[in-house]
């Protein structure tokens, strides 16, 4: 029995709305907005903040930062779709949440005035400072252009990470309280086969800008496979200690 009876058509939305979450980050946004305002969390739970919690493990803070961005990435957008050029008035947001926002929008080829795209900007003289203001890796370097595409899909593995981890523990509850149900199914090997696939996922979440080529040359560097980024699992055993230690005397 659901916590609230909605129609068949929001049952169905709200599945789709939930293998959207799995999609890019833009998408992902948009659909967290959609299962708020329609209150489609409650064909499952009582509040959207233990919809999240109990789905994806989203803090309330996360969610409420995804919709912001997803608030001002339709803000800006409108803005250039109609021809504006005035700034948006986000006093209340993060630089972080305005430089995602934006940089989805350049990544979906919209075009836009320049005074819009100060991340991005043209004057070498600001490059340096603008690729800072822009996003920072999990070591505090900034994320290079032609990387951060990689990066702003770096949830994708983690939302696989999250929704597997449920089945692992679903699993184990039925080994603790066994059920005729799965009489004959090895679910304590299942879910033992779950955890090792769990943590070769996590050894392939971006972590770091790569070492080796920057993030700038990633189609001839082996290390980071073409993608311009490592994992957390490469940083810590496949990155010489010297290199680390030129990373973090480099911060900005």
């Amino acid at each position: 029995m659901t916590p609230y009876a909605l129609s068949l058509v929001d049952k169905a939305d709200l599945h789709r709305l939930k293998q959207q979450v799995h999609v890019s980050l833009h998408t992902a946004n948009a659909a967290i907005c959609e299962i708020i305002d329609r209150k489609l969390y409650l064909i499952e739970c009582p509040t959207w903040q233990e919809f999240f919690e109990k789905n994806w493990g989203m803090k309330r803070a996360t969610v409420n930062e995804r919709i912001r961005i997803n608030n001002l990435y339709t803000s800006e957008k409108l803005l250039v779709d109609t021809g504006e050029k005035e700034e948006i008035d986000a006093p209340m947001l993060k630089a972080s949440t305005v430089a995602k926002a934006r940089a989805l929008i350049k990544l979906g080829n919209v075009k836009r005035c320049a005074d819009l795209a100060p991340a991005y900007s043209s004057n070498s003289e600001n490059n340096k400072k603008n690729e800072c203001a822009l996003e920072l890796d999990r070591t505090g370097c900034p994320v290079p252009k032609e990387a951060i595409a990689m990066w702003l899909r770096r949830e994708e593995p983690q939302a696989i990470v999250l929704e597997l981890q449920r089945i692992k523990h679903q699993l184990e509850e039925i080994a603790a309280t066994p059920d005729m149900l799965y009489a004959g199914c090895a679910v304590q090997q299942s879910a033992a086969e779950l955890s090792a696939v769990i943590s070769s996922i996590k050894a392939f979440v971006p972590f770091a800008v790569c070492p080796f080529c920057q993030g700038k040359k990633a189609d001839t560097c082996r290390a980071c496979s073409g993608r311009g980024l490592v994992s957390k699992y490469f940083w810590d055993r496949a990155v010489p200690e010297e290199l680390r230690k030129l990373r973090e005397k480099a911060k900005p």
